[in-house]
């Protein structure tokens, strides 16, 4: 089975934001298959690179996802993961399948969800109003930056969260930056924290170990780790107690799937990191999780997953924050072609 045609879509993003890129892949009886990431160039090389790619994947086999890293291999990261995802989706619609039968079948018919909380929602309303809509909307893992703002910005979010300890947790994103250079412990907040991500910026293992060792929490890593040969050399030497895996960075769902198989077998724990996503990706994420019987902890995301596509999107969580596993043929991310024509790259 072939790729018979494709379509690129830019939707610009706010400010300097590069903003997202959509691929359309075709494949046979009229099969579709999408995917995004976000867009790794200038505005003014979108339609050269755009050119490029459409040699490169014209007429190229939906099923050899192994040579298809060789053949983009210059290609950015994150482009080569929504190459994949439009390739794989296309081949499953041609078959006739979901997307999770070609990953060995389905674990689980519902995949949780954390969200990413920005400063701004927290900002622009009090810190009670904003956690009570989303803990009605059932979420119940809330993913908060690193307290570095001011003490009394701090002060009122915990006043909000405290009191719901029972029903929430958080995961702590560092951004990079370890204590104490930018920030403290929020100490009331501990017992609440279920894991901080990226407590430094280094890259070798003997770093995490010393962070680790000094942590009230347990310690994940997510930006840091682009290989499955990172992956293998952090849990060898149990320099981290989770990891939270970015595909743009890993560059495709193959390597992801290494990533959490080198993982599993060293009783590290995993979760999808799809805070850049929109709803291409986190349909074929969601596919992944629902076949992969390791990947049980929530997603993470922010809202742009099912808001921002001006295609629209079948993916917005039920009322227990939890994404359905599509069983319709391919991934189905429920785009509109015909709302995306305005941004289509000729």
């Amino acid at each position: 089975m072939y790729l018979q045609d494709q379509e690129w879509y830019w939707v610009p993003g706010p400010g300097d934001d590069g903003g997202q890129l959509l691929f359309r892949a075709l494949g046979p009886r009229g099969a579709e298959g999408w995917g995004d990431c976000p867009c790794p160039w200038p505005p003014e090389q979108v339609p050269p690179k755009v050119q490029q790619l459409r040699s490169l994947l014209a007429g190229y086999e939906l099923a050899q996802v192994e040579e298809l890293h060789m053949l983009l291999a210059s290609v950015p990261s994150q482009v080569r993961l929504a190459v994949e995802s439009a390739l794989c989706s296309a081949l499953a619609a041609a078959l006739q399948v979901p997307l999770y039968v070609l990953w060995g079948g389905a674990y689980r018919a519902q995949v949780p969800l954390a969200l990413e909380v920005s400063w701004g929602s927290w900002e622009e309303s009090a810190p009670g109003t904003a956690l009570g809509q989303w803990l009605d909307r059932g979420f119940r893992t809330l993913v908060l930056p690193a307290p570095w703002k001011p003490p009394e910005v701090w002060s009122q979010w915990e006043q909000a969260l405290v009191p719901r300890r029972a029903s929430l947790q958080v995961v702590l994103d560092a951004q990079g930056t370890p204590p104490p250079s930018r920030w403290t412990w929020p100490k009331q907040l501990l017992p609440l924290v279920a894991c901080v991500l990226d407590l430094t910026g280094q890259d070798d293992p003997q770093s995490w170990q010393t962070l680790r060792s000094g942590s009230p929490v347990p310690v994940w890593v997510a930006r840091d780790v682009q290989s499955p040969q990172q992956v293998f050399e952090l849990t060898a030497q149990r320099a981290v107690d989770g990891l939270a895996l970015d595909p743009f960075r890993l560059g495709g769902w193959l390597q992801l799937r290494r990533c959490v198989a080198v993982a599993e077998a060293a009783g590290v724990p995993v979760m999808l990191d799809l805070r850049r996503a929109w709803s291409p990706a986190v349909a074929v994420a969601v596919h992944l999780t629902a076949a992969e019987k390791s990947l049980s902890r929530p997603m993470l995301l922010t809202t742009q997953a099912w808001e921002h596509p001006p295609g629209g999107s079948s993916l917005a969580p039920g009322s227990e924050a939890m994404l359905a596993v599509p069983r319709e043929p391919g991934s189905y991310s429920g785009l509109d072609r015909s709302a995306l024509e305005e941004f289509l790259v000729m």
